[in-house]
């Protein structure tokens, strides 16, 4: 996904990464915090941990983010 932003969640108020996706025909999906599988509503979910380092990690600017998702199992 090219093109992804930190952002703040419109809906909940969560910190997330924004990642556009025309794939699904939605507007787009976000990475946030969340401990199960409910708490994700088509999103991807990370323990919150985790999303403070992501977090804390990446540049503010919007746009200027690339994720490439995988499965590590594989």
């Amino acid at each position: 996904y090219t093109g992804c932003s930190k952002t703040t969640m419109a809906n909940s108020g969560r910190p997330g990464i924004y990642l556009p996706d025309e794939q699904t025909g939605k507007t787009g999906i976000f990475i946030h915090a969340g401990t199960s599988q409910s708490n994700s509503k088509g999103c991807i979910c990370i323990q919150p941990d985790q999303m403070q380092k992501l977090l804390a990690n990446v540049p503010s600017q919007n746009g200027a983010i690339t994720v490439v998702v995988t499965n590590p199992a594989k």
